[in-house]
């Protein structure tokens, strides 16, 4: 299983030598035990030992440094691992700052070319109705929708200004008309005194 898990070369390598290792102490155990003789029991005791102390020996040698490089690679993968995390992690502070940038950016923006025009607009609209004619229209320029919205804005100015004209200009001719049939009372009843007089005289 670790043969299988492992992609280093020199990995490989020392787990088929342990593997050895250990095919051979168990070959040789296994042959000291099907070849025992009671009456060679020293020579067995002796063969036991040769195993313990040269094969275990080598065996452990083999697991250590099997260990020592194993806990090396890990080492070095869990300081790759923290690297790329790392990167990731600047990677990621790096893209919410450019979205946050971009936000602001584009809140500006729409403040500018649109909360804000549409607000002055709307201003404009709330002094057209108090009747003050003088006030500019702006934005008239823009081709979107608030340049529309401009242009409805001064045709409805122009629309108050020729109603003020028209109703001044009404007032003018009343007061004129007013003053020739003020003019023309006035003037009928000096005729009118002036031909009575004679008359009395006669009569």
């Amino acid at each position: 299983q670790l043969r299988a898990m492992s992609t280093n070369e020199q990995y490989t390598l020392n787990l088929d030598e342990i593997e050895r290792i250990i095919n051979d102490l168990v070959t040789r155990t296994e042959r000291i035990f099907s070849e025992y003789d009671p009456f060679k029991k020293n020579e067995a005791i002796h063969a036991l030992k040769t195993i313990n102390n040269n094969e275990y020996k080598t065996l452990e040698t083999s697991l250590t440094e099997f260990s020592r490089e194993t806990s090396f690679s890990a080492a070095n993968s869990m300081a790759s691992l923290h690297k790329v995390l790392k990167n990731n992690q600047i990677s990621f502070f790096g893209l919410f700052a450019i979205m946050t940038l971009v936000s602001i950016a584009l809140t500006v923006y729409i403040y500018k070319k649109i909360t804000q025009p549409i607000a002055r607009l709307a201003d404009t609209m709330r002094n057209l109705a108090d009747g003050n004619t003088e006030i500019p229209i702006l934005y008239k320029n823009r081709p979107d929708e608030v340049g529309q919205i401009s242009h409805a804005l001064s045709s409805f100015r122009d629309h108050i200004i020729s109603r003020n004209q028209a109703r001044e200009q009404l007032l003018y001719q009343k007061e004129l008309a007013e003053a020739a049939s003020k003019t023309k009372a006035q003037f009928l009843a000096a005729m009118s005194h002036e031909i009575r007089t004679p008359m009395n005289g006669v009569i």
